[in-house]
């Protein structure tokens, strides 16, 4: 999902009360509040896949995998921020804020699908406000554009490793949850504009 350029200005407290009544859902970043555009049907049919490709992998582990509408909570030294990934994995025992609705503090991975238009604030703003949850260990991006698909993994020694992978015909390990991800799979009922995408 993508955040409404358009925001305005709130402290936490009024901010979880608006959320709260809203039908739609926001994102709250250093103060501002951001509308969450709705995702197009390439976004859909992606998110779809992967949904069902997670789960089944992780439905006889100890692991459960939560979609676009559970609300993340990332504590800064000052403030907090409210984020809403297209998916996150809590291993073990979620642990969620004392706030309505619950806000997740504890995932392991995250999963972003990228648009033209969010790509940048997904890559940069976004990762560097995940990085400050004390469980976060990878970060997987998915291109909806094109079959591209991005991971980022912190080692046993506090380092970020990068690793990413093009084409229908690749695949990529995602080691949080020990899975490998088919881009195949993923990008099976989206069509690419340019078949040059598909080899």
């Amino acid at each position: 999902m993508s955040a409404n350029p358009n925001s305005t200005r709130m402290n936490t407290t009024e901010y979880l009360e608006f959320e709260h009544q809203s039908e739609g859902r926001h994102e709250f970043i250093d103060g501002e509040v951001f509308a969450m555009a709705g995702a197009s049907p390439r976004h859909n049919l992606i998110m779809m896949a992967l949904s069902y490709l997670i789960f089944g992998h992780l439905i006889e582990r100890d692991c459960n995998a939560y979609g676009e509408n559970q609300r993340l909570k990332v504590e800064k030294p000052k403030g907090e921020d409210y984020l809403y990934p297209d998916m996150s994995v809590v291993c073990g025992d979620p642990i969620y804020a004392d706030d309505t609705p619950q806000s997740l503090i504890n995932p392991q991975l995250i999963i972003e699908v990228l648009s033209p238009s969010t790509a940048k604030f997904d890559l940069d703003e976004k990762f560097a406000l995940y990085r400050q949850l004390d469980t976060f260990r990878e970060y997987v991006l998915i291109w909806q554009d094109k079959p591209k698909v991005a991971r980022y993994y912190l080692n046993d020694n506090g380092i970020w490793e990068f690793a990413d992978v093009n084409g229908l015909d690749a695949s990529i390990i995602i080691r949080s949850i020990g899975f490998t991800l088919s881009l195949a799979d993923v990008y099976q009922s989206v069509t690419f504009e340019d078949e040059d995408n598909n080899s």
